[in-house]
């Protein structure tokens, strides 16, 4: 009887698990996993409210499916998702009573299209089917994914009605998960091949323009992460990525665009990253290219991202010509509004230690740089927008030049129009280093510039590029000088100058090469335009303490008048031991010897003191010149003299008029000297020596 039951059983058993196997094998019959797969996407359809449609579908009861060709249309039939092939292993889904466990998912060729042209979005039917149909009581099914694999990616978001577009592509996305646990992912590696990133801004649809505000966030209210998510990923890669930010459709100009920032060639390698709250931080080594030709070649830097701030900590970055290190940091109020008003809107806060910053490189964002091929190596704190900006501690060098001070600059990217002010500044700088910023100095031979030798500032600097003034003392080779100067450089115009000068013990002559004027102390005021000796037009009116001329030092010089190319016209005084007369002066040092014209109340004058001859005479009277020459030994033109007394060695003379003239004639020098009222006129052919009575 015992053994009848057991037969009965092992039949009911074998019977039990041949309908099983029938079951299973019936299932692994393609057409009727086509038919379990429709009607479950016929339940689905009715769950969503839009139809899906599906292909080829191959499944096994535990651990594997396969479909081809999902698709889901809007309202209008038109596309919203599409994948030509969605493959997932599982673990033991259905005899498991832990978390089920997607060992992978692979999606290939998927597409994700939302669009609008109305305030409806083309998935509001699909939110809203769900709505009607959610169970309140329904929990929501945990699973633990281990691989994603997602090749040629396409999601489009067109906003249409708002006015903007944006599109995330990739060739592939390969995701490996250590672990996902509710609200708690942990990735060990994210690779993006060839991911492509594009914001555009556009015209929009909506005939109300809404200008979109700053919305204070609520008390426990997320930016980024409202689901309270907490991401952690050992190592994240990019690979030959690209990222495009777009205002309109205008073309893109030459230099970097802030309508059309399009970054290419972005290869990146970030690790450690998490996401907790609303914190993102990571540390990362990227590569970019940008259209313009800037190039980011290396950076890497602890990086901390939140609603407030975009931090770049213990950073090193290297561009086409530059690197920077050690600090840099963007702080915004909305990440969203403010960058795409970047110049103006968004706070940068740096710290640079011995940066080596090209102005090539800076030339990509304000263009009227580009014809300075230099660099310098610079240290300084900076805070502020690209508009308005200051740096305080600001150090930089080139090659034997040394700057330093704190700067401020209101007004970028108008370099014309810009504010600066630059206070505290002590510089030093020589003829070779200017020359490599100021070309055009290399050509300017009738300035020894070289001969400044070392120069050394302190003052400030107040303004703009093109109009600002400058206040301070320079120390050069040549001498001192003070200066509080107005320079201003028009455009397609000569520049132009005005403020107080004064010099202590400067070579005025060595910096004209001429060496007929020596040391000068001055102080008074000049205006004029034009730094080129061709045109250049000088307004002096101050008081010479000294200067050297033709090796004698007059002292107690007034003067007012215009020193134009190297001659000078105007009123000069002179209250010497050796000379003292009031002129009407025109002196020109163009030519190999002094031009001099003049109409002089010529009080005194000893002739030998000053180098004029060698004789002892002394002169006084009203004079009428117009001569050339730096001694009575190249002495060509006349010398009228009115009322006046001529005193020699042993003789004295006065006289109504005198006149002396001296010319060349037939090689020969001739010289009258002839005095009104006289009977006889002196007349003498000779090779010059001193003629005397």
């Amino acid at each position: 009887m015992l053994n009848k039951k057991f037969t009965l059983l092992r039949i009911i058993a074998a019977a039990v698990v041949g309908i099983f196997l029938f079951t299973y094998l019936l299932f692994l019959l393609p057409w009727v996993q086509n038919r379990v797969a429709h009607r479950i996407a016929s339940s689905f359809s009715k769950t969503i409210g839009a139809p899906v449609e599906l292909g080829q579908v191959r499944f096994s009861l535990f651990d594997k499916l396969d479909v081809q060709n999902i698709l889901i249309r809007d309202e209008n039939k038109d596309t919203l998702f599409y994948t030509e092939s969605l493959k997932l292993r599982l673990s033991d889904l259905y005899l498991s009573n832990n978390t089920p466990i997607i060992k992978y998912i692979g999606l290939v060729n998927t597409k994700l299209y939302l669009n609008r042209k109305t305030a409806k979005w083309n998935y509001q039917f699909i939110l809203d089917q769900l709505n009607k149909t959610a169970d309140s009581n329904q929990k929501n099914t945990e699973f633990d994914l281990k691989k994603l694999d997602i090749s040629n990616f396409q999601f489009i978001s067109d906003d249409q009605w708002v006015g903007n577009k944006t599109i995330l592509s990739s060739t592939n996305i390969l995701v490996n998960i250590k672990s996902m646990n509710g609200k708690n992912i942990n990735i060990d590696q994210l690779i993006a091949n060839k991911p492509y990133y594009l914001i555009q801004n556009k015209e929009g649809l909506n005939p109300i323009k809404t200008v979109t505000k700053n919305v204070k966030r609520k008390k426990g209210e997320l930016y980024f992460n409202n689901s309270h998510l907490q991401i952690f990923a050992n190592e994240i890669k990019v690979i030959n990525g690209k990222m495009w930010i777009e205002n309109g459709f205008s073309q893109p100009i030459s230099n970097f665009d802030v309508d059309h920032i399009r970054m290419k060639d972005i290869n990146a390698n970030i690790r450690k990253v998490s996401f907790i709250e609303d914190t993102i931080k990571a540390t990362v080594s990227l590569r970019v290219k940008e259209q313009s030709g800037f190039e980011i070649k290396k950076l890497s830097t602890q990086f901390r991202m939140t609603p407030e701030i975009m931090e770049f900590n213990k950073l090193l970055l290297k561009t086409n010509n530059s690197s920077i290190g050690s600090y840099y940091a963007m702080q915004y109020k909305d990440l969203a509004n403010d960058f795409p008003s970047y110049i103006d809107k968004v706070t940068m806060k740096a710290h640079l230690v011995n940066a080596n910053v090209a102005f090539d490189d800076i030339a990509y964002f304000a263009p009227s740089l580009q014809n300075i091929h230099q660099k310098v190596n610079t240290s300084f704190h900076f805070l502020g927008t690209v508009a308005n900006f200051e740096t305080k501690d600001f150090t930089a060098s080139y090659n034997k030049s040394t700057l330093s001070g704190n700067l401020s600059m209101k007004g970028i990217p108008d370099m014309r129009n810009t504010e600066v002010k630059f206070t505290s500044v002590v510089a030093s700088a020589n003829y070779n280093d200017i020359s490599n910023w100021i070309p055009s100095l290399l050509t300017k031979t009738e300035l020894n510039v070289n001969s400044l030798g070392a120069m050394n500032f302190k003052g400030e600097f107040n303004g703009s590029l093109y109009d600002f003034v400058t206040k301070g003392q320079i120390s050069t080779e040549l001498g001192v000088a003070k200066t509080e100067i107005r320079l201003q450089f028009p455009e397609k115009k000569e520049p132009s100058y005005e403020g107080l000068l004064e010099t202590n013990r400067f070579n005025i002559g060595k910096f004209l090469n001429n060496d007929l004027i020596g040391l000068v102390n001055f102080k008074g005021s000049i205006a004029g335009s034009s730094f080129s000796l061709d045109n250049i037009k000088t307004n002096i009116q101050g008081d010479i303490d000294s200067i050297e001329v033709n090796k004698y030092i007059y002292t107690h010089i007034s003067t007012k008048g215009i020193l134009q190319k190297k001659a000078f016209i105007g009123l000069l005084g002179i209250k010497d031991e050796n000379v003292n007369f009031t002129s009407n002066l025109n002196i020109d040092f163009n030519e190999k010897r002094p031009k001099i014209v003049a109409v002089s109340d010529l009080h005194y004058a000893n002739l030998k003191a000053l180098n004029i001859s060698k004789n002892d005479i002394q002169l006084a009277g009203k004079l009428d010149l117009n001569f050339e020459g730096d001694s009575i030994d190249n002495f060509i033109g006349y010398a009228k003299f009115y009322k006046g007394n001529l005193k020699g060695e042993t003789s004295s003379l006065d006289f109504d008029s005198l006149t002396l003239a001296s010319s060349i004639q037939n090689g020969i020098k001739k010289i009258l000297c002839y005095k009104y009222l006289w009977n006889t006129i002196t007349n003498r052919l000779f090779n010059f020596t001193l003629y005397s009575w």
